[in-house]
Formats: C-alpha cells, structure tokens, sequence
C-alpha cells in the first residue's frame, strides 16, 4: 500500500486518467471540469529525488553540448576569418 503520491505529469499518461474520469462522469453523473490525477507510491520523496537527479543529469548534459557546439563552431569561425 502506498504511503503518499505525486501528481502526473507525464503527457503519456494523462490519456488513460482522463478515459477514467469520463467513465465515472458517465456512469455515476459526476462533474469534473479539471482533474488532477495522482499515483500512489510506497516512497514518494526517493522518486522526487530521482526526478531531481534525471533532470541534473539532462541539465549537465546540455551544458556538456552547449559548450562542444560553441568550441567547434568558434573555431571553425576563427579559422574562416583568417
């Protein structure tokens, strides 16, 4: 059993929350103009870090190819004004 949740915010995933909330909207006459849609999980701070740490890492990893574009790009423009 899960001792706290995250909210959904994959785009992926949103589909099959909002399949469920139409059913229940239809079969039970509920209202639901914007629902927010949640998972439970057993550790719910050790995925936000994950999360946390997956982003860094694409993060580094952005900087790591902004500076090779910018080094070869320099240099072929410093080379082409010679």
């Amino acid at each position: 059993l899960g001792h706290g949740l995250l909210r959904v915010l994959r785009d992926d995933e949103t589909p099959f929350y909002r399949l469920g909330v139409q059913q229940a909207m239809a079969e039970h006459g509920l209202q639901s103009s914007h629902p927010v849609f949640f998972y439970w999980l057993v550790d719910p701070k050790a995925e936000a870090l994950d999360m946390s740490a997956e982003g860094s890492r694409w993060y580094l990893v952005a900087i790591l190819f902004s500076l090779l574009f910018n080094l070869f790009y320099g240099g072929l423009a410093s080379n082409i004004a010679k």
